[in-house]
């Protein structure tokens, strides 16, 4: 008895080790910067976003340093900046290849 329970509890930890291994876990953390004159509005998105999560927007004004957590995996995001309801950048950044074009500089 003590052998058959012993073998099925083996096949479920294997069973579990095997599937899990295969996920990516954890999560990572961006950091947005620039400087905007005004109120503007920062958006992060990935490319494959319909909509936006309230989660990714943030209100922005003069210098900024804002923090975005992302996942671990490569994906393209999108990077916007609104001013005054009007779409002042939108940026294609490729993670984690291209993490310099998260620093935004001076944005008009």
């Amino acid at each position: 008895m003590f052998k058959v329970m012993y073998r099925y509890i083996l096949i479920v930890l294997l069973i579990n080790l095997v599937g899990c291994s295969s996920l990516k876990m954890g999560e990572n953390v961006v950091f947005i910067s620039g400087n905007v004159s005004g109120e503007c509005q920062l958006n992060l998105k990935t490319k494959s976003d319909s909509e936006l999560n309230p989660i990714n927007i943030r209100n922005v004004s003069g210098e900024f340093a804002e923090d975005f957590v992302i996942s671990p995996s490569e994906q393209n995001y999108i990077v916007e900046v609104t001013c005054k309801n009007q779409l002042v950048l939108s940026r294609l950044v490729n993670y984690p290849n291209e993490l310099n074009k998260f620093e935004l500089g001076n944005i008009k």
